[in-house]
């Protein structure tokens, strides 16, 4: 197997800068998990085996920075464009719900086909999916139900040193399916001061203004988030190169104990009720959809190989 994943030709290109844009799209909502979004989209294990080439001594010998930086465009963009958005619609009880009905339909209907991928059920296999939704569901359901949260320093210097802390964490989550960076960045009370700065810096960006804290608290945490990924990702890949089935099995019980960190449900009437339940559907049609291009597109490249 090739260690070193990178792109084919521009349509190559395209569909993993789109894949980013969903990916930093998605680790902008606390619930859902980029890694969830590159599993369905079937650049889960390549992302994971380019991080693993990241290492100091090779600067840029041997790094699949090609299939990173496509990647990591499509984040970026996502990120900082939808920032003040999603921004505004998770400080709207109604549009929060309809959010994160859509986002919720996209984890079920993932979880699904996500399940399909493991080749051979067994009884170690159930048990960690077993302990996937378990584990999943002490980290959501707690907060939860008792409100808790931790709150950050007071100083601003204590604050970066906190979101470097806070980007490691957070790294752990995004990497894997189900579990949102973002929420976990919720518990500890970050993800308002950091989508705070992430709309500030997109406003200065458009208004020729640089705001240099923001800037601070936002390398930090990119800082944590990029250690933590130079050593989690090979953990993972070392895991489903010697153990695929039993991880994946443990990575769709993470999805599926997740949701209720995103339950929309809650306190409706009936009208909204009716809205969010059509917005959880198209979000498993768009699942439905993108799972059966990309099996058109498996089977076109098969057919191109043989």
């Amino acid at each position: 197997m090739n260690d070193k994943p990178r792109p084919r030709g521009l349509r190559e290109w395209c569909r993993l800068f789109f894949s980013g844009l969903c990916m930093g799209a998605a680790d902008l909502v606390p619930g859902v998990s980029g890694g969830t979004m590159a599993l369905v989209l079937g650049v889960y294990e390549n992302f994971i085996r380019s991080l693993c080439t990241l290492r100091w001594k090779n600067l840029f010998r041997g790094i699949a920075w090609q299939f990173l930086l496509a990647l990591g465009l499509g984040m970026a963009v996502a990120i900082f464009t939808l920032a003040p958005f999603f921004h505004y619609l998770l400080n709207e009880p109604i549009y929060r719900n309809y959010l994160y009905a859509f986002f919720m339909g996209l984890v079920i209907a993932s979880s699904y086909y996500c399940r399909c991928r493991i080749k051979k059920w067994s009884t170690q296999v159930f048990g960690f999916f077993g302990f996937g939704i378990l584990s999943a569901a002490i980290v959501t359901i707690p907060p939860i139900l008792f409100s808790l949260s931790i709150s950050g320093p007071q100083t601003f210097f204590g604050q970066l040193i906190w979101m470097f802390g806070c980007g490691l964490m957070a790294v752990c989550a995004m990497l894997l399916p189900g579990i949102s960076g973002s929420y976990v960045l919720t518990i500890v009370n970050a993800y308002p001061v950091i989508i705070e700065a992430l709309a500030n810096l997109s406003s200065g960006v458009m208004n020729f203004v640089f705001p240099l804290e923001s800037f601070l608290i936002i390398l930090s945490l990119g800082c944590g988030i990029a250690l933590g990924a130079l050593m989690f990702s090979h953990l993972i890949r070392w895991m489903l190169n010697h153990y695929h089935d039993t991880t994946l099995s443990c990575m769709v019980g993470f999805m599926i104990g997740a949701l209720p960190a995103i339950w929309p449900f809650a306190g409706l009437s009936s009208g909204e009720l009716f809205i969010s339940t059509l917005w959880m559907m198209t979000g498993a049609f768009v699942i439905i959809t993108v799972e059966k291009v990309s099996n058109l597109m498996r089977q076109k490249q098969d057919l191109q190989l043989s």
